[in-house]
């Protein structure tokens, strides 16, 4: 409300009963939920507590809604999340510079398959991040018009610099009516888009849609540039020819014995 926001949970019996009555955008009165200290590891929401529904909670449709407020944001710029800690939650926007085809994928711990999408966000840093959504987020998400996207709650990722996904309690918004999207918009369509961006979340892939932002180098580039030999790994793409493949030693028994 315009107070403030809360997170509430609902778990196995709450989950079947209150689902089918939740709406997105929807405003309800909620009754009779426990109060309790938020776990801050699991949610972005600025609230010192949290309600877990229960059995005696009470979900009822307010049809007198006129005012509805608006979702807050706590933007960080793209640039700034580099010294972002892993797992964390941050809110940001950016223009989608561009955007991969989705992929089907399993999911090792439920095997349950799910549509995968990474796209390349962009802001007024001059920096692009990997962002990955999943299922419904993934398969209805349209980057064709470029559109700037904010996401609230986006966990952050250390693998090959900082990406991010969009996780069960993130929030999507395209082209959100506020006024940093509105900036946003207006600093891309001038000059953004001509800009040369640099990611920071190298070795993720180039983007098959909307051209992206690949590291290409030649060896000698590589290796002029030592490439490798600092505390953190380097990544970037190359075209090469194979002139020598190694005969000896060039393979080895992934099991050696029967039955291994």
């Amino acid at each position: 409300d315009e107070s403030g926001e809360i997170r509430a949970t609902a778990f196995n019996d709450q989950v079947d009963k209150f689902f089918p009555l939740l709406e997105l955008n929807k405003v309800y009165y909620f009754s009779k939920g426990n109060l309790k200290t938020a776990n801050k590891q699991y949610s972005s929401v600025k609230n010192d507590y949290e309600i877990a529904f229960s059995n005696e909670t009470s979900v009822v449709p307010c049809e007198d809604a006129e005012h509805l407020p608006s979702v807050q944001f706590d933007f960080v710029a793209i640039g700034d999340l580099e010294s972002a800690s892993k797992d964390s939650l941050v809110d940001v926007i950016g223009v989608c510079k561009s955007y991969e085809d989705t992929q089907k994928v399993t999911i090792k711990s439920s095997n349950r398959e799910v549509c995968k999408r990474e796209l390349q966000l962009l802001d007024t840093s001059g920096k692009t991040v990997t962002v990955t959504l999943w299922g419904l987020d993934a398969e209805k998400f349209d980057g064709s018009r470029q559109p700037v996207v904010a996401i609230r709650g986006a966990r952050v990722s250390d693998f090959g610099g900082r990406s991010l996904s969009v996780v069960s309690s993130s929030t999507l918004l395209v082209n959100p009516d506020c006024a940093q999207a509105f900036k946003l918009r207006g600093w891309f369509d001038s000059e953004g888009q001509h800009l040369e961006s640099v990611s920071i979340s190298s070795g993720r892939g180039g983007m098959a849609a909307g051209g992206g932002n690949t590291n290409w180098k030649t060896l000698q580039e590589a290796k002029s540039e030592n490439l490798g030999q600092g505390d953190k790994a380097d990544y970037f793409s190359c075209v090469g020819t194979v002139v020598y493949l190694r005969k000896e030693n060039c393979m080895y028994q992934a099991c050696p014995t029967q039955d291994c």
